[in-house]
């Protein structure tokens, strides 16, 4: 058994709802991985900020942490299997990134954008709003802790694109939604690389989606993988 699952942890727990085998904040959808991404990364939070930001006790911030820095087999586990899925989708092909941009359109100034709860960071929806786009966190709608297919179900009644960093799980929704012959606005996904350091940070996300606005890469109906666009 792998030690850092068989430890007891007061504020983190598995999520069987989900496809990752890593240990999530209990009683939210956000991977403790997702935390440690932010202390890791290029523009470094402090525990302190990631609290703040994410509206958490402080210590389930440090123990998200100490569980990573543990180096967890899931965690390198559920790393490879999007890689995998990536693979097996194409979205590594450079040919298939480069599709859209061909038939692209142009966008409006104004995007409307929804953070699920392991992206919903203040500093994120500010800088995005900053940026001119419409924004919308679950705290905003009562959807704090909601399931996934929730949070994508209110994302597509208000015409807004979902930004999570739960790749596998809205790949799945998002490839129900188009074998039903349905449509979304769009999904955007922040991968989180197997080395924290090189995680997309807030300022990243940002750049990212300008990108694809000038690239005028369509949007409804995709599975966007943002870190295609650092």
């Amino acid at each position: 058994m792998n030690p850092s699952t068989s430890l007891t942890w007061q504020y983190l727990a598995p999520n069987p709802k989900s496809c990752y085998k890593q240990l999530f904040v209990k009683g939210t959808r956000i991977r403790a991985r997702v935390l440690y991404g932010l202390f890791q990364s290029a523009d470094a939070l402090t525990p302190e900020e990631i609290a703040a930001e994410f509206n958490l006790p402080l210590e389930a911030v440090k123990e998200a942490i100490a569980y990573c820095q543990s180096k967890p087999l899931e965690i390198a586990q559920d790393f490879e299997r999007e890689e995998r899925l990536m693979q097996a989708s194409g979205m590594n092909d450079p040919e298939v990134q480069g599709r859209a941009i061909r038939g692209g359109r142009p966008y409006s100034e104004v995007m409307r954008l929804y953070l699920d709860d392991d992206t919903a960071a203040p500093l994120l929806a500010k800088l995005l709003r900053k940026a001119g786009h419409n924004v919308q966190m679950p705290s905003d709608s009562g959807m704090a802790a909601a399931p996934d297919p929730v949070h994508l179900t209110h994302a597509i009644r208000d015409g807004r694109v979902c930004i999570t960093k739960n790749h596998d799980d809205f790949w799945i929704l998002h490839n129900l939604i188009r074998q039903a012959q349905g449509h979304h606005p769009g999904i955007f996904v922040v991968r989180q690389d197997n080395d924290p350091t090189r995680d997309l940070t807030a300022k990243g996300i940002v750049a990212a989606i300008r990108k694809l606005e000038t690239a005028a890469v369509p949007i409804q109906d995709e599975f966007t993988v943002l870190n295609h666009w650092r």
